[in-house]
């Protein structure tokens, strides 16, 4: 698990450091960083609900190949 962790964190500050070349390093704090946020979490939401249903149309084609 740990090593998951270490991964994620990874690819954290690797986007951190992408967004400072872009952005430069302290564009957070001319921002609405919890807009932003709750933005990118209606995203992350619909992101959920579309893997919801690939996921409900997988196990609904796995039932069928059970019954076969």
């Amino acid at each position: 698990m740990q090593n998951e962790i270490s991964k994620i964190l990874k690819v954290c500050k690797s986007r951190r450091e992408l967004g400072k070349r872009k952005y430069g390093d302290n564009d957070f704090l001319n921002k609405d960083v919890l807009n932003e946020a709750i933005d990118e979490l209606y995203d992350f939401i619909n992101y959920a609900l579309f893997q919801i249903i690939k996921l409900k149309k997988l196990q609904k084609n796995c039932k069928k190949i059970e019954k076969e």
